[in-house]
């Protein structure tokens, strides 16, 4: 049995990024931007993914920075095309080419952690047995509602549908991570703050809403926000998989009103530039104090 502080788990994705202004491909995936951030923060952190074997060069990479990561070699990578046909971040749409399938229990046996991120594509990816199973560990863990009301649809086009399961996963999860967008889908509500407070609603324990300037944090009782000051958004793809992770990573030992703090200052700096987040902790603490009055 292994032990980490941080646990992602999520296929790897290959994903096309198109905007008005360039195409470009990506290594990507929810696991692989959120160990990115936790390795970088100082955890101990290991990454749970499958993918192709063509595409193993990511988790050689992911090793070289010290992550441990369990692979499951699949006939197909998840290859993703996201087109932003906007300069508004939160305007895309979203198209699956082809999936490498379920995770399952018996790939969470050998590892232990203190928090744990879920980070499907799709619907489908990680199941809710995995979620049953991360629950009775008694431990913290975030899922991303993105891959539960995301279905592979018509033409391949990314729709969104209403989850089955959801106050099953909600009751089960710690923390339950979502954006503005997805946010409006399942409760109706616009405005970020409603949402949130909709979702505690709807049986979450903690929420997480990122927006295109920022993020709102409900632990149930109060409302947390915090703006981004990134200087340009470069690098928005993994917006919401960096927040969550850099949340998750602070949240295993500080407040929500702090690991807001901490997940504002990561992504601001993540979203300057493509790619999953390549700082120091020292760059993180030096934009805490100068743009967040956070000094501890």
């Amino acid at each position: 049995m292994q032990n980490y502080d941080f646990v992602n788990i999520g296929a790897y994705t290959k994903d096309t990024i198109k905007t008005p202004h360039e195409t470009r491909v990506l290594d990507g995936g929810g696991y692989y931007y959120g160990a990115n951030v936790a390795q970088r923060l100082g955890l101990k952190t290991a990454a749970v993914t499958r993918l192709a074997a063509t595409d193993f060069h990511i988790v050689e990479k992911l090793k070289s920075l010290g992550i441990d990561v369990y692979a499951t070699e699949t006939p197909q990578s998840t290859c993703i095309t996201l087109d932003y046909p906007t300069d508004n971040p939160d305007q895309s749409i979203l198209s699956i080419g082809s999936t490498s399938g379920s995770f399952t229990v018996n790939q969470l046996e050998s590892i232990r952690a203190k928090a744990y991120v879920i980070s499907p594509s799709v619907r489908g990816e990680v199941p809710l047995e995995v979620m049953e199973y991360l629950a009775a560990q008694k431990v913290l863990t975030a899922i991303d509602v993105q891959g539960y009301i995301r279905i592979r649809g018509k033409n391949d086009i990314v729709e969104y549908q209403q989850w089955p399961e959801m106050a099953r996963f909600f009751s089960l999860a710690s923390v339950v991570k979502t954006d503005a967008v997805e946010a409006a889908f399942i409760t109706g509500e616009h405005d970020v703050v409603a949402a949130a407070e909709a979702l505690v609603g709807k049986g979450a324990h903690e929420v997480i809403l990122t927006h295109q300037n920022g993020i709102v944090v409900h632990d149930g009782r109060h409302c947390h926000q915090a703006s981004f000051c990134a200087r340009s958004n470069a690098g928005r793809t993994g917006r919401g998989d960096t927040v969550v992770s850099s949340y998750m990573a602070a949240r295993i030992s500080e407040s929500p009103e702090i690991a807001i703090l901490w997940a504002a200052a990561v992504c601001s700096l993540k979203l300057e530039k493509p790619g999953p987040f390549s700082g120091s902790v020292d760059e993180v603490r030096s934009l805490l104090r100068s743009a967040y009055g956070y000094d501890k």
